[in-house]
Order: C-alpha cells, then structure tokens, then sequence
C-alpha cells in the first residue's frame, strides 16, 4: 500500500486529490486572512513547503519555513522524538517546536508581551 505522500512526491500538481488540497488550503487560507483583518497570522509547514509558502505570500502571511529542520536539529542533540512509525513527531518534538516557534514569534515582536 502506497502512502499518499509517495504520490505526492512522484506527481506533485498532477496528483488531482493534491492539487485540490491546495486549492481548498488557499481558499481557506483567504478567508482567514480576510476575516482577522490586520492581525498577524504565522503559519509553518513541515514538510510539502513549496505550496504552503506559496500560500502564505500570496496572503501577506508569515511563514516560518524552516520549522520542522530546527526539529530535527534538536532532535539529533537529545536523540529521536519520534513515534513508532518514525515520520510523525511525538510529546517531547512538539514541545520542542513549541518553544522554537515561541522564540520566532518574540523575534518578530508578535510573541506575549
């Protein structure tokens, strides 16, 4: 069984399920941004980021791209913060990106005063 993420990869915007992910993603994306007005939105993606950052400009978003590599980044200090399958993140990784997307944010001057 192929994971969608292979077809992905193998066909990108050709892959009609992906490409209308994206679509939905940009629309919705749109309406966020119309709706919070001038209320700074901050968005990462860890993986597909090309589409997603693509996204995010076109909106006047901020977007943190190298998120999921300061993970990973950390993750070599203290060791795997993995789940069982090895791809997705557990506890201590989301917690790790949580104080890496914290300190983004105060660098920004969008983190709690």
């Amino acid at each position: 069984m192929q994971s969608v993420e292979k077809y992905i990869k193998e066909k990108g915007m050709k892959f009609n399920k992906f490409k209308r992910s994206v679509e939905v993603t940009d629309k919705l994306i749109g309406k966020v941004k119309a709706r919070v007005g001038d209320t700074p939105i901050v968005v990462f993606s860890v993986g597909k980021k090309e589409r997603f950052r693509m996204i995010s400009r076109k909106n006047n978003i901020v977007f943190l791209g190298d998120m999921g590599e300061k993970v990973v980044e950390e993750e070599s200090k203290i060791g795997s913060m993995r789940l069982r399958d090895g791809t997705h993140w557990d506890e201590k990784a989301h917690l790790v990106c949580g104080k890496i997307l914290a300190e983004e944010l105060r660098k920004r001057d969008l983190g709690q005063k």
